[in-house]
């Protein structure tokens, strides 16, 4: 977890209080308001930097809960719609393709049905863990919504995306194996610019190849990727 607000209030603290140790030396100098800037800059301190640290610390949880879905500890879709446009921009500025992986856990429904709600929750946490675990090259995870995934992945090479494929449905196998659930995958991606150049129309694309993967009947954790 990023934490940038504790290392600002904690940094904006330090300053204030050295200003303030520095203007009651200014007074008139010499030893005696010497000791006293420093006993005051010291007093000073040591209430200001305990307040910034929890100021930022709360600034940190703030911005962790508007950024990260709550269960699952991966980004939520409101981060991916806000900095869409700006991994737009970095891509045209660089000349680069990235892609837009949609992931969708199979039969999701019949783990809450058949083993609870709770269970179900516990799935999903474990593969929100495991994707970012998987994340090794830049790849930003997030959770659109119910049992489906996205990825935003700073590539869109064959050879990248069927590592991915694979990295997912080895993910998805463990987490089968280990908690006898029933589990699958299906998944489907869509490359910038090729497939289109907003948001609406890369996720189109890769839904369009996701759903193609269940119609097929791959719903093993071994399917492979389509773009």
């Amino acid at each position: 977890m990023r934490r940038n607000g504790q290392a600002i209030g904690i940094g904006l603290a330090l300053a204030f209080s050295a200003a303030a140790a520095v203007l009651c030396f200014g007074r008139d100098g010499g030893a005696e308001p010497l000791r006293y800037a420093l006993w005051s800059g010291a007093a000073l301190l040591s209430a200001s930097v305990p307040l910034g640290w929890f100021l930022g610390f709360r600034y940190d949880r703030l911005k962790d809960w508007a950024e990260k879905d709550p269960l699952t500890g991966v980004c939520n879709r409101r981060f991916v719609q806000q900095g869409f446009p700006k991994l737009v921009a970095q891509a045209d500025r660089r000349r680069k393709r990235f892609s837009v992986v949609l992931v969708d856990l199979n039969d999701f429904k019949a783990i809450n049905d058949t083993l609870g709600h709770a269970k179900g929750d516990e799935v999903l946490r474990k593969f929100g863990r495991g994707l970012r675990d998987i994340s090794r090259h830049g790849e930003i995870a997030s959770r659109w919504g119910g049992d489906e995934f996205m990825l935003l992945c700073p590539y869109g090479d064959r050879a990248s995306l069927d590592q991915l494929s694979r990295d997912i449905g080895e993910l998805a196998s463990r987490i089968a194996l280990r908690g006898g659930e029933n589990l699958g995958v299906s998944a489907g991606a869509a490359v910038y610019p090729d497939d289109g150049r907003v948001l609406e129309e890369l996720m189109q694309a890769a839904d369009r190849r996701m759903y193609a993967e269940k119609k097929h009947g791959k719903e093993t954790p071994a399917q492979r990727l389509k773009a």
